[in-house]
């Protein structure tokens, strides 16, 4: 009985050890994505937000896609409810545009979307200026500030085609891709915001030390983008195309989304760190600002055990990647709005959100 004990009780902490505590990787920001709230009611918003903080949540990412009030609106709430925002701000909205700047048509399942290479940078100088200084007055406790999302990717960035069959385009295939030369002025474009935002943020009493991400990188499987129709560039080549403009000098994190799914989850994941520096002037950190695991079992109480092991599996995996210091921050996406990912179901907090937000 006693050599059952001992071995149970050294499985244990087997167990145990190889489950790393995130107290082992300080500094590394801990989060939910909350999105597209500006367009809810305030009461509806400081009752989510209100909920979010009462369940251990104390770092958001939250979004303003168009310079207007509402934006400033949810930032004030958040702050009045002690939480912490990592900043997500869209450049494509129609302010920031050249004047009568075509969009790509919507088609298939995807919207139309306008085109970075359609960003006018003076217009986004003066209306990006005057929405930074409306931030700064909010107070909030801003940890980090993104500028906009996945332009890898045919759903946001209206300069890639969507067409019967969707492509990932790779460095050896890149020259071929349709509309090459309006995706790297598109590029050039983004440059010259980022070059924006770090004098605003140089510039800033209140937000000098606050971090400056890239875009996150959408993370796109070849089978997904030929039968959705949309076409993607390889993180990598986007990356590297970013680099050669002068990218690092700029940001001092690197977006990135990661949702790992199937057999080879980790390997690809690891695959996927080798876009992550480890900091200096070469290569930036990554910070994690969308990662996910879906559970589609809408049922209440929620069914959610077998999510849970897979999220605790994939958690520890960047804790380790955050360990050697390629990974500054862990954004879950989603706290509500999206069924598949959502961790807040039922009115409680799934076991999968107790494992994001322990």
């Amino acid at each position: 009985m006693r050599f059952r004990f001992l071995l149970v009780a050294a499985l244990i902490l087997t167990g145990l050890a190889a489950q790393p505590a995130k107290a082992d990787t300080q500094g590394v920001v801990i989060g939910v994505n909350r999105v597209n709230l500006n367009g809810l009611p305030p009461a509806e918003r400081e009752r989510i937000i209100r909920e979010m903080v009462a369940n251990g949540v104390k770092v958001a990412r939250l979004n303003i896609v168009r310079p207007t009030p509402e934006g400033i609106q949810t930032l004030r709430i958040a702050q009045a409810n002690g939480l912490a925002v990592i900043l997500n701000i869209g450049v494509l909205a129609p302010e920031y545009m050249r004047a009568d700047a075509p969009q790509r048509p919507a088609i298939r399942r995807f919207s139309a979307r306008p085109r970075l290479s359609q960003l006018d940078p003076a217009r986004f100088e003066q209306r990006f200026a005057a929405l930074w200084h409306e931030i700064e007055r909010t107070g909030v406790s801003l940890v980090a500030v993104e500028f906009s999302n996945e332009l890898n990717w045919a759903d946001f960035n209206g300069d890639l085609n969507v067409g019967e069959r969707g492509t990932v385009y790779d460095a050896a295939s890149l020259a071929r891709m349709p509309g090459l030369s309006d995706f790297e002025r598109g590029l050039d474009n983004y440059v010259g915001v980022l070059k924006v935002a770090r004098r605003l943020r140089d510039a800033s009493q209140t937000f000098a030390r606050v971090p400056i991400l890239s875009a996150g990188i959408a993370d796109i499987p070849p089978d997904w983008a030929g039968r959705s129709g949309g076409d993607a560039v390889d993180g990598a080549v986007f990356l590297a195309a970013l680099k050669q403009r002068g990218l690092f000098d700029l940001v001092d994190g690197i977006g990135l989304h990661l949702y790992p799914e199937g057999r080879q989850w980790q390997a690809h994941l690891r695959r996927q760190m080798t876009l992550c520096g480890t900091g200096g002037p070469a290569h930036a950190p990554c910070w994690i600002t969308e990662w996910g695991v879906k559970n589609m079992d809408t049922t209440c109480p929620s069914n959610d055990q077998a999510r849970a092991e897979q999220v605790r599996q994939i958690e520890a995996e960047f804790l380790a990647q955050a360990r050697a210091g390629r990974v500054k921050a862990l954004i879950y996406y989603d706290w509500d709005s999206d069924r598949r990912f959502s961790i807040w179901r039922c009115n409680q907090l799934t076991p999968s959100g107790r494992i994001v937000l322990d």
